[in-house]
């Protein structure tokens, strides 16, 4: 005759796995956070990372190198896009 698992040995079962559920579905939800909510950098980060002036950095805008978002007065520029102008070289 086949044991049948009891409700005491379900809990059990259900206990051990427990941090490894919740670490897993953590480590998911950390992944799609970075996609779902992109980092916006503000004009002073950018020209500090860029080492670059005010006037540059309208120049990048100009040319479309470097695009922004215009909110109340203050450029905001996605990481994501600061990083590869610093990657081309520009």
């Amino acid at each position: 005759m086949a044991d049948i698992p009891t409700i005491d040995d379900i809990k059990r079962l259900l206990d051990a796995n427990k941090a490894e559920i919740i670490s897993e579905l953590e480590s998911r939800l950390n992944l799609n956070k970075s996609e779902t909510f992109p980092e916006w950098l503000r004009t002073y980060q950018v020209k500090k990372m860029l080492n670059v002036s005010d006037a540059t950095l309208h120049n990048y805008r100009c040319d479309n190198l470097l695009t922004s978002k215009k909110i109340r007065g203050s450029h905001f520029y996605l990481k994501a896009d600061v990083l590869k102008l610093m990657s081309d070289g520009k």
